[in-house]
């Protein structure tokens, strides 16, 4: 069954009605992920459907355990999936005025709902001129690409994006609604840590259960609990006309591979840019295809050009005309639409993090993708492999460091 939450309570009495009846449950935003660990048993009861706040099914939902009549007993769902995508609410704290571009500055913020997608956030951020670190595909629910790690063409300039979290509201698999945010923050007087369901106990335990949550979430959110909002970092650009980024899509010859990766492997990468070098068989007819994007934050063809020199040396290529140029920041993941497309098939993508790549792995890796296009119509499955080459930041929230799982942590 399907829950449609308006509010931050209906996801909290949704959780804690489910904890009371011994329901599985899942929450679920842009739907676009794939996991082999999250399985909901199969609807075997008689009740099944999709139901909003407004149906009568939201007298179960809004009333405690210790006064619940359980209208639905005879009718409980196996399984109930709570869709997000209705806390769509995004709200900014921006200076009066923005007269300077800066990438460490922390004065400007916005707070997302849990059920806001990216391309919901860059079409308001670019109205308030502001940028912020999302994923690079529109159709993605933003909290999940950002808790999972956050990268993105924009991480050179901002870091991951767990870098750029404050604060979030959670909702913990105990029916408990928490406030977590940066110790620094707690400093300055926020509700870092606390409960807002119950009083504070103050205890030594009770801090380090919630600082271990903190650091937790931002990289493996998901496994925690449901996030219901969250307040990011934002960017003012005093110059709307020059928040984005060019882009430009070369298409290379399969003669000039070796040369391409090792041209890539010696580019000095600034922190705006980024290179994608993808492999896949467009339609109609399907044929193998080396495809390098290159991208540019905030600057002109230029200056782009410039700094990609070494990738147009290579030689072999053709431009495509019409994805190459300055895009505005609401316009820069639209060449991503193509991973967005919900046919009724799931994408799923794995991945690898490489220091280096060989040149001569690369070619077997051709191969054998050339090959794999040719078993069972494969050639017109839209199946991609990619490489992705972004500048790293050393300002990463969450260092890679061994840390102690205390008890009552969870």
């Amino acid at each position: 069954m399907v829950v449609d939450v308006a509010t931050e309570d209906d996801v909290l009495w949704t959780v804690r009605y489910c904890i009371h009846n011994s329901i599985p449950f899942l929450a679920q935003n842009g739907g676009n992920a794939w996991s082999t660990t999250f399985h909901l048993p199969r609807q075997t009861s008689a009740f099944i459907g999709r139901i909003s706040p407004n149906d009568t099914y939201s007298a179960v939902v809004n009333t405690t355990a210790s006064n619940s009549t359980n209208i639905l007993t005879a009718q409980l769902p196996s399984s109930i999936l709570i869709n997000l995508r209705n806390l769509n609410n995004i709200s900014f704290s921006l200076p009066p005025v923005i007269t300077t571009y800066n990438t460490t500055s922390t004065n400007a913020t916005v707070t997302i709902g849990g059920g806001v997608l990216i391309s919901d956030l860059v079409t308001a951020a670019h109205a308030h001129s502001v940028q912020i670190q999302t994923g690079n595909c529109n159709c993605v629910g933003m909290l999940g690409a950002l808790l999972g790690g956050g990268y993105s063409r924009f991480q050179g300039l901002y870091g991951l994006g767990v870098d750029n979290i404050l604060s979030v509201n959670m909702i913990t698999a105990a029916g408990e609604l928490l406030t977590i945010g940066a110790k620094e923050e707690e400093e300055e007087g926020s509700i870092q840590g606390k409960s807002k369901n119950d009083a504070d106990t103050g205890t030594d335990d009770d801090t380090t259960a919630k600082e271990d949550l903190w650091w937790a979430i931002r990289g493996a959110g998901p496994n925690f609990g449901i996030i219901t909002s969250a307040t990011l970092k934002a960017y003012p650009m005093p110059d709307k006309s020059k928040s984005g980024a060019w882009l430009a899509t070369l298409l290379f010859d399969e003669s000039k591979l070796e040369q391409l990766v090792s041209a890539m492997e010696a580019l000095d990468l600034g922190a705006h840019m980024a290179i994608f070098l993808y492999f896949f068989a467009p339609l109609p007819d399907c044929t193998p295809s080396i495809v390098a994007e290159l991208f540019y934050a905030n600057t002109d063809a230029l200056t782009a050009r410039a700094a990609f020199r070494s990738i147009y040396d290579v030689g072999g290529w053709r431009e495509d005309a019409a994805s190459t140029g300055f895009k505005e920041y609401d316009k820069v993941n639209e060449g991503s639409e193509m991973f967005c497309a919900k046919d009724g098939a799931r994408k799923p993508t794995y991945g690898a993090g490489l220091a280096h790549v060989s040149p001569v792995a690369m070619r077997a890796i051709w191969e054998e993708y050339k090959a794999f296009l040719k078993v069972g119509g494969m050639g017109r499955r839209k199946v991609r492999c990619w490489w992705r080459n972004i500048p790293w930041t050393p300002s990463c929230a969450c260092p890679m460091q061994r840390r102690p799982i205390r008890g009552g942590a969870g």
